[in-house]
């Protein structure tokens, strides 16, 4: 993750977003999406956890909600470590050995070097909200698969930033900018029962009350 990107957000904030990327990667997706940072939110900031809880959304109710979808959108397609893992294979081992003996950046750089060209995508996927930015990708499996920020979240930290201007962005800046930005994150809210303009209030109300930076 870039850190740079970061710079206009608290200590409380920035961990939302490393746990975003957690969450996007323990989930198995190629990208950060609105959802993982309402599952960050609802988990590792105890304020915006509150404020979800009491309005009927909390972390497990959010993350049963994910479950659901995401398992009903999986893929049949068995990726690289589970096919190799049926072989005896353990994938993430081999990319410890290997970082471990030639560098860090060793297995990837290799995987660049046999890398077949990209295809060309169409006008309108390269365009799209709901994917990321096209960019140069490793397809090895043995590099590893990194995670993207699809353009929805880049405007969420945006307007988050903007809203606390001129002091640092916190979680509840976050979460203000997600409940009020028609995300697809708020789909999930909605299915639990929360009034996503109540949490709206709630939640600025307490930046209220917080000191600024």
């Amino acid at each position: 993750m870039n850190t740079a990107m970061f710079e206009r957000f608290d200590a409380s904030a920035t961990k939302v977003i490393e746990a975003a990327f957690a969450e996007a990667a323990g989930a198995g997706d190629d990208a950060v999406g609105t959802e993982h940072v309402l599952l960050a939110l609802a988990t590792v900031d105890p304020v915006t956890a509150m404020l979800l809880a009491e309005a009927g959304g909390s972390a497990a109710d959010i993350r049963r909600i994910l479950a659901a979808r995401w398992s009903q959108a999986a893929t049949k397609r068995p990726d690289h470590e589970a096919v190799l893992a049926t072989l005896g294979v353990d994938l993430a081992e081999v990319r410890r050995r290997a970082e471990a003996t030639f560098g860090a950046e060793a297995v990837t750089r290799a995987a660049w070097r046999v890398r077949r060209p990209p295809p060309r995508r169409p006008v309108w996927s390269r365009i799209s909200c709901s994917k990321p930015l096209p960019r140069r990708r490793c397809e090895s499996p043995l590099a590893g698969r990194p995670l993207a920020l699809i353009p929805r979240v880049k405007r969420l930290l945006d307007r988050a930033v903007h809203g606390a201007r001129p002091g640092l962005a916190s979680p509840g800046h976050l979460l203000l900018a997600l409940v009020t930005g028609d995300e697809p994150a708020c789909e999930v809210l909605t299915a639990l029962g929360v009034d996503l303009s109540a949490l709206a209030r709630a939640t600025s109300g307490e930046i209220k009350k917080s000191p600024s930076d």
